[in-house]
Formats: structure tokens, C-alpha cells, sequence
């Protein structure tokens, strides 16, 4: 873009978000479906506000191409649900703007452009809800070298503890501010409502040696937490079953992605008795393309779906072909 310092402010994130969209849509034209360099990866890197109007731009890219960076990079700012300002500093903001622009920038307050310094603030100050937007890809959060010995002062003299909390039969841990006298009830309640993808599931905790411990008990530094997959929040679970028609390769995406996503409580419809829809099970041969090629049923459905050991490609004649793909229609779960 430049400086464009003729131009005036966008008036909030949202606008900021949108003309840097419009930017960047030349190359996404070329990598979107159809495009001459179709699905060639791409990845963001954002530092303060720009991790915010990143956030909002990929969002964009995802409603109106279908597509997710493959990497992420996060630099000196908190998830978009933390505002940079305290409510207090919003209102000096808004009635001193140079006393808080000045706190900032006090070396260089007397030559930066103030009217852009405060608008840089105010979308800083600019929230969104803590699921408005989840990346499905790799991200690598960078700290200021600063931060620790700015944030500890604040820790030491917080009524909070961090309690270390880790899966039961995985590595996978996650630290959660409580209270000294949180009882183990009152944690699992919680994790459950959060982490659990059946509303209502019931929690377990153990020290760390793995002792049960009792739900009356206070929390611990380190516990091991038992009924969890993961700590990651699921998708909203409907008290009754997605129904999915048709199960070609539309159909069967949308099931894959609900199963990726952990939601295994869906109902797939078709009029033949074997999935894969007309395109495959009336028109192609042994020897047609679409068996082959990715516009049927050699499926490479995306990035998510390369864990399998065979790059995603699982339903290509070398590995199996349709007996492979039709592994997944049958077994639990499944109609006779």
C-alpha cells in the first residue's frame, strides 16, 4: 500500500480488515479453485494490530474461497477477545488521547503522526467474540523479550495460581489460572462444559503420582485430568443427528470434516446401496479418469486430511481404490 497519508483513516478494524482483503485478493484470484496456481499454500505473519486484521482477513478468505493459510505467525499481541487498553485506558484514550499516546511513544512522541498513533489504539481496543475465528493450521506465537519481567510483577501480586493440567494416557497439557481454594468439582464442572464433546460428561482428576482425587479436595498445582480427548473447545453438539444427502464427494467431504471436527453424531443418505454417488458408481470404469483424478474420486480433500500416511490420496487404484473408501461406509455405526 504504502503510507497513503492522503487518505483518511479507515474508521474501525472492520474497514481496515476489508482494504487489506481488496489487497491481497490479486493472489488469491491465482490460488482459489480454478486458479493457474490452485492450491499453492500461503501463511500470514502479523505483529500487534496486524494480527487482529489478520485474523479478520483470513476469515474473509475462508467465506469466500474455502481456504486456510497453511502457517500463521503471531507477534506481541493476545487473542482478539483481549482488548490492548483496560476499559480505564479506553476512556483516557477518548479524553486525552496524547497523555496515553505519549505513554507509548514517549521518546518519539514529538515526531510520530499522533492522529495515526491514536487510531492505531483504537483498533487495538476493538474486540471480537473468543470463536469468531479458529486457524486450522500450524502457529508460531512470538514474545516480546520484554514481556516476563513486565508480567511477572502482575503474577506475584495476582490472587490466582497456575494449576498445570494434563490428559490422562497424553502429553497434552494445559495451564489454568484458579483460585487457592478451587475445589476438584468445581474444576471439572468447568472443563467439562468446555472441553468435553458430550454435554455433561463426567470428569475425573488424579495428582500427579495418579491418586484419585476427591471432589471436595482443593486443586493442585499439577493433576492429571481423565474423559477428555483434548483441550481444544468442540463444535455445538445438536441433540439429534446431522443429516447429510447424498454421498458423493460433496457429501462425503461435509461427513469428513464434521468427523474431523470430532462430531461423529451424523447420518449419511443415498439412494444406491454403495457410496460414491452417480459420477462414480454409474459412469466410471477401471479404466476412466475418474478414478484417477482429483475432480472424482482420486480425493485430496485438503490438508486436513494428509495424516493417513498416503499424502491423502487413499482412494487413488494404487492404494486400494474403492475398496479403500468404502472401509469408511462400513463397520460400528454403520446401516446393514
Amino acid at each position: 500500500h504504502g503510507l497513503r497519508s492522503e487518505e483518511p483513516h479507515a474508521p474501525d478494524l472492520e474497514a481496515l480488515a476489508a482494504d487489506a482483503f481488496e489487497a491481497l485478493l490479486p493472489a488469491l484470484e491465482e490460488v482459489k479453485e480454478g486458479g493457474e496456481f490452485e492450491g499453492a499454500p500461503f501463511a500470514f505473519i502479523g505483529r500487534s494490530v496486524g494480527c487482529q486484521i489478520m485474523t479478520l482477513v483470513a476469515k474473509t478468505i475462508l467465506h469466500r474461497f474455502g481456504m486456510v493459510p497453511c502457517a500463521v505467525v503471531v507477534a506481541d499481541r493476545a487473542p482478539l477477545e483481549f482488548p490492548l487498553l483496560s476499559a480505564e485506558g479506553q476512556a483516557a484514550l477518548n479524553s486525552n488521547p496524547d497523555k496515553v499516546v505519549k505513554a507509548f511513544n514517549y521518546e518519539y512522541f514529538d515526531v510520530i503522526d499522533k492522529d495515526l498513533f491514536k487510531k492505531d489504539l483504537q483498533y487495538s481496543a476493538e474486540t471480537r467474540d473468543p470463536f469468531f475465528h479458529k486457524f486450522e493450521c500450524n502457529m508460531i506465537v512470538l514474545k516480546g523479550k520484554q514481556d516476563a519481567s513486565v508480567d511477572m510483577p502482575r503474577k506475584t501480586t495476582s490472587r490466582y495460581k497456575m494449576s498445570t493440567l494434563r490428559i490422562k494416557g497424553s502429553n497434552e497439557t494445559f495451564l489454568m489460572p484458579v483460585l487457592p481454594n478451587t475445589k476438584v468439582r468445581d474444576l471439572t464442572e468447568t472443563l467439562s462444559s468446555v472441553f468435553a464433546f458430550k454435554p455433561g460428561a463426567k470428569l475425573s482428576a488424579s495428582s500427579a503420582q495418579g491418586k484419585e482425587l476427591e471432589h471436595i479436595s482443593n486443586v493442585q498445582d499439577d493433576m492429571i485430568i481423565d474423559g477428555l480427548v483434548d483441550f481444544k473447545h468442540p463444535r455445538y453438539s445438536w441433540p439429534h443427528p446431522v443429516c447429510i444427502i447424498g454421498a458423493g464427494f460433496s457429501g462425503t467431504k461435509m461427513a469428513m470434516m464434521y468427523m474431523h471436527h470430532k462430531y461423529e453424531n451424523i447420518v449419511v443418505f443415498d439412494r444406491h446401496a454403495e457410496a460414491g454417488g452417480d459420477a462414480w458408481i454409474n459412469a466410471s470404469t477401471k479404466h476412466s479418469r475418474m478414478q484417477t483424478d482429483v475432480g472424482a474420486f482420486n480425493v485430496w480433500y485438503g490438508p486436513e486430511f494428509t495424516f493417513s500416511g498416503d499424502k491423502g490420496f487413499g482412494t487413488a487404484p494404487g492404494n486400494g481404490g474403492r475398496d479403500i473408501f468404502q472401509k469408511s461406509f462400513k463397520g460400528p455405526g454403520a446401516p446393514p
